[in-house]
């Protein structure tokens, strides 16, 4: 069953030097600013590169509409008094039926399969987001 083409099939990847940031003190998520969730929700599938999150922080990275895939390196990867590295993969609900994440073992990608019967397609597409991290 065809849904949505690879015409309009809006995707996006984005380095947003941490989701989680403090502030005098308190702790805040740039995914609960109107003006960035508005951005995102122009977007089929998009990712966040770089979200400095943790594993405890994967339930505070829900956006409604979207599910979200995330990997973020082990705790011990602390530089700066804060994690580093991380991404989130978000595919929205309408064509989540497309799309599967593939296995991986890494914390520096995340890959996932756009089926080509959802979409139709001649072959399934694989869609990668990744990580570089500098030397050191």
């Amino acid at each position: 069953m065809k849904t949505t083409s690879l015409t309009n099939l809006n995707i996006k990847s984005w380095n947003v030097h941490g989701l989680f940031y403090r502030l005098n003190g308190f702790r805040y998520s740039k995914l609960d600013d109107p003006d960035f969730l508005n951005i995102v929700n122009t977007y089929h599938i998009f990712s966040f590169i770089e979200t400095w999150h943790t594993k405890d922080d994967e339930n505070l990275l829900e956006i409604p509409g979207y599910r979200c895939y995330s990997i973020c390196r082990p705790r011990a990867a602390l530089s700066k008094g804060r994690p580093n590295g991380g991404l989130a993969v978000y595919v929205k609900d309408c064509i989540r039926a497309g799309v599967s994440k593939c296995q991986t073992e890494s914390t520096e990608n995340i890959f996932f399969k756009l089926k080509k019967q959802f979409f139709g397609i001649r072959k399934n597409i694989i869609l990668g987001a990744g990580y570089c991290a500098p030397n050191g």
